[in-house]
């Protein structure tokens, strides 16, 4: 399916300002306040690397700026920081497309309601409200509680 001038309007749109530029030069102000035809240029990039289901490595390139500590553990032990690496502006395009305005509609429509951390306008505490409600109705009726968690992003690691 073709790329539409909305949708690379929308995820221009929702590019962060005021970040480093790229690995060549770019900055997302470049691209936010660039004129129609670059944007229609960009429009067809993309329709294009869709079209042949390609994605030049030119848009896979990253750079490594500096570590970020954690804010765990011991500052002086090198395994508790995270390197920032900016990726080119043109691809963080092309991820808000798919991520943000395809994908997420589709996301929105079949996952849980009661899983709403990344779900925009919603706050995961409501979700921390029905465990504790859960914990407490457990406790007042003299029931054991057994909760298991898994935050997907430590998982990995």
């Amino acid at each position: 399916m073709q790329v539409t001038d909305e949708e690379v309007e929308k995820a221009i749109s929702n590019l962060n300002k005021n970040k480093a530029a790229d690995i060549y030069g770019i900055t997302a102000e470049n691209i936010i306040y660039c004129g129609e035809d670059l944007r229609a240029y960009i429009r067809e990039l993309i329709n294009m690397s869709f079209k042949y289901c390609y994605v030049p490595d030119l848009l896979k390139i990253g750079t490594l700026l500096f570590p970020i500590f954690k804010n765990k553990g011991n500052i002086k032990d090198a395994i508790n920081y995270r390197g920032i690496t900016v990726t080119p502006t043109l691809s963080k395009i092309i991820e808000k497309i798919l991520k943000l305005i395809r994908e997420n509609v589709k996301i929105i429509e079949s996952q849980n309601p009661l899983q709403s951390g990344f779900t925009e306008d919603t706050t995961p505490l409501m979700c921390e409200l029905i465990i504790e409600e859960f914990e407490r109705e457990n406790t007042d009726l003299k029931r054991p509680t057994y909760l298991a968690m898994l935050d997907g992003k430590s998982a990995l690691v």
